[in-house]
């Protein structure tokens, strides 16, 4: 998918912005999933009807693949929010990146709208194939669009900079440290 250039830019990046990355997260995916949670908690309890049915209902209502869409959706405006003169001052070529990200988040986007439309037109699922298959698949868009929009958050220019900056004072660091 990516290569070794490309993988090494986006773990030197992350660790620069651990923080940020893991808020970003939280707000995309964490807070959703919390509020299907809370959602699936309180049906339980107030549900007069304990028809297994009911609950697949709640879970293979399309929420999950919209999830992923929403992260997708959330992250691609990150495509367009970065200064390319500052990439080439630190010596980077994320233009090939940014277009396969462009059709990795297409991909996704595709996966996780065609499970949205499947859970809500199909909806009940009766066979435990169908409903073992919805869910992994539905995850698994979820996981892919975390994926993909991490990379597009890492590659904005406020998240490059803070890396080579961390770079820079470290580099300068090791230098003081060498002299001394």
């Amino acid at each position: 998918m990516f290569t070794k250039i490309e993988k090494t830019l986006f773990k030197k990046i992350k660790e620069s912005n651990t923080d940020t990355l893991f808020i970003w997260n939280v707000a995309n995916v964490g807070f959703p999933m919390f509020t299907v949670f809370i959602t699936f908690l309180f049906f339980c309890y107030t549900s007069k009807s304990s028809a297994i049915a009911n609950y697949y209902a709640l879970i293979f209502n399309g929420v999950v693949p919209l999830i992923a869409i929403n992260i997708i959706v959330a992250a691609s405006f990150f495509l367009i929010k970065f200064n390319k003169e500052k990439e080439e001052k630190y010596g980077l070529q994320t233009s090939n990146t940014r277009l396969k990200l462009i059709l990795y988040a297409f991909g996704s986007y595709l996966l996780s709208s065609s499970l949205f439309a499947i859970q809500n037109i199909s909806s009940p699922f009766l066979t435990p194939w169908t409903r073992w298959s919805q869910i992994t698949l539905s995850f698994f868009a979820v996981y892919i669009a975390l994926n993909i929009s991490n990379k597009l958050f890492l590659l904005q220019e406020e998240m490059i900079e803070n890396s080579y900056d961390k770079v820079i004072t470290d580099n300068v660091k090791n230098l003081k440290g060498a002299i001394e």
